[in-house]
């Protein structure tokens, strides 16, 4: 996928089974199996869920995994090496800092241990990009836990971190309820990407465009209302879609991915991965799998350049 671009990528949702193992061993956690063929299949969903929760299981293990500040280092230093390998020219990685303080780390410590590694492997393969700190939906993190994450996301703006998102089960708030959290992150000039309009509909997206969102993360069901769609395409609000976890979640078929749509209407969508260990993907096999053409590559990359949060070199 040479001069691909990612922007929309779950650390968690992207360890592969090669290291969940080789994490679990040095930092003596029981695996349900312990070879990589056999454990994959607790780290990938199906192709089709029976819902939202049976994708969302797949995320247990690895978030265990990653309760330790070196294991947040070295998931971080192998996801850029698998990218830039790719042929990768530019990544957003993602995750909550917040729901890695189990093991006893604090959020900084998780913060600062993340942002020190994604700076060596850029510099040490070459990849562009930087990382995204989630606050959390849903009460999975306080109020407080999710503010931190957003003074963090300030603290380390342009020192590994590019953005903050909201992420999270989206049908049990609206983004508004958090709007302290991006208060912080406005204040602080940094650039916004949140959930909406996978599980939640229409009215989500303008709820989190009305915080300063840059970026809508899925944002599919801004189909629903076409004055919504008009407006994504006149302000230039991006919408970071995923094919195959839409797939995996059903929240689009194949018949009702509205991605060709959108380009239609003038919308700046991308496509990215969402977590490539979780939906079993990469980039290449997103674009080969919706049988892009190398005008819709060209546009769709043109639009993710335009849309990323650092800059991005030539493609």
């Amino acid at each position: 996928m040479l001069g691909g671009i990612d922007l929309h990528l779950h650390l968690d949702g992207s360890v592969t089974a090669e290291d969940a193992i080789f994490l679990a061993e040095r930092s003596s956690i029981e695996l349900p199996k312990h070879s990589a063929e056999a454990l994959r299949g607790y780290l990938t969903a199906p192709k089709r869920c029976a819902d939202l929760k049976e994708y969302l299981e797949r995320f247990e293990i690895p978030l265990k995994l990653l309760e330790r500040p070196e294991n947040v280092a070295y998931a971080t230093r192998s996801l850029v090496k698998r990218l830039a390998a790719s042929g990768m020219r530019y990544a957003e990685i993602r995750f909550a800092p917040g729901l890695l303080t189990a093991g006893g780390a604090s959020q900084r410590e998780v913060a600062v241990t993340a942002c020190q590694a994604f700076v060596a492997a850029k510099e040490e393969f070459g990849l562009e990009g930087g990382l995204i700190f989630c606050a959390m939906r849903a009460g999975a993190l306080t109020p407080q836990e999710n503010e931190e994450t957003a003074r963090l996301s300030a603290e380390f703006l342009g020192k590994g971190v590019v953005g903050i998102d909201l992420a999270g089960d989206e049908a049990k708030d609206f983004p508004s309820d958090h709007a302290r959290v991006f208060a912080v992150a406005r204040e602080a000039g940094v650039p916004i990407t949140i959930h909406a309009g996978e599980a939640g509909g229409a009215d989500k997206i303008r709820d989190a465009i009305a915080l300063g969102a840059r970026r809508i993360g899925h944002g599919v069901r801004c189909v629903e209302d076409d004055s919504l769609v008009a407006e994504l395409a006149e302000r230039g609000i991006a919408l970071e879609t995923c094919y195959t976890s839409n797939l995996n979640t059903g929240a689009c078929t194949e018949r009702t991915f509205p991605l060709r749509a959108l380009m239609r209407r003038g919308v700046r969508v991308t496509l990215n991965t969402d977590n490539m260990t979780v939906s079993d993907t990469d980039l290449a096999t997103e674009y080969a799998s919706l049988g892009i053409t190398d005008e819709e590559k060209r546009l769709l990359l043109e639009n993710a350049k335009k849309a990323a949060f650092a800059a991005v070199g030539s493609l």
